[in-house]
């Protein structure tokens, strides 16, 4: 009887254990749920990110290429207006020049 009882106490003892182990393989299961879930999110915001970091760059280029334009035109007009000056110096100049 009493190999009986210790047999019975083992097997409590070992149904215990088995609870707490399935208790701890549901809690882990959730777990790797929801850090799925949150890895999934995360890939989503850096795929999001990534993709306004690409239009960020192209709109980065585009202004380069307008600011050259613009630096390439302001370089013009003032040749311009410095030919303009000199023509207006060389009037001028003939002008005031006793004929």
């Amino acid at each position: 009887m009493k190999a009986q009882g210790a047999l019975a106490e083992k097997l409590k003892e070992l149904e215990a254990k088995i609870r707490i182990l399935l208790s701890e393989v549901s809690r882990s299961r959730q777990e790797k749920k929801d850090l799925m879930a949150a890895m999934k999110e995360l890939e989503a915001k850096v795929t999001a990110l990534a993709e306004q970091l690409d239009v960020e760059r192209a709109e980065k280029e585009q202004l380069g290429l307008e600011l050259k334009q613009v630096a390439e035109e302001k370089e013009e007009i003032r040749s311009k207006v410095e030919g303009m000056l000199a023509e207006v110096s060389r009037m001028e100049s003939s002008l005031s020049e006793p004929a």
